[in-house]
This record gives C-alpha cells, structure tokens and sequence, in this order.
C-alpha cells in the first residue's frame, strides 16, 4: 500500500512506486500492491489485510511506528462492536 501524499518529497510518483513494486510482486498472487489516501488502517480494513509491511529508516521510525500500531488497536471498529478485532501490534 502507497498512501497518496503531497507534503513529501518523494523520488517517484505513487503511481510509479505501486507499478515497480507490483512488477517485483508479479510472481506471488498472496501479494497485491495498491495506493490509497486516508489512514491506512482503515483501507487495511476494508482490503481485508492480515499484514502490513512498513519501511524503517531509523529508531525514531520505531517508536513512530509502534505508537501507530497501539493507537489503532484502540481505534473503534467501524462495524460498531466495539475495539478492532486485533491481537498485539507486530513490528
């Protein structure tokens, strides 16, 4: 997944990152690359998503992303049960 973001600086276009990492992707039908906009728990939800991988750069970028993962296991689900039906955030 590519989030659509206009305030980086980034090499390639998302439409370009998604089309480079779908060809590296091309031989294993488990893997689909697509782009979104929004928060990408919620377009993990409605892709049905067992697993996210994200890109680390340095320490920062852990405590970054661990605070993420436990505030979206305490994000309400949007079926109205109550918490997200998750085990503990893996990073």
């Amino acid at each position: 997944m590519f989030a659509h973001s206009r305030s980086k600086n980034i090499l390639f276009s998302t439409e370009e990152r998604v089309k480079l990492w779908q060809e590296i992707a091309q031989d294993n039908p488990r893997i689909e690359v697509k782009s979104f906009k929004g928060l990408m728990v919620d377009f993990a939800n409605k892709q049905n998503a067992k697993i996210i991988v994200r890109g680390l750069r340095a320490i920062s970028d852990f405590e970054y992303e661990l605070q993420i993962a436990e505030t979206n296991l305490l994000r309400p689900a949007k079926h109205g049960k109550g918490k997200q039906p998750r085990g503990k955030p893996c990073i």
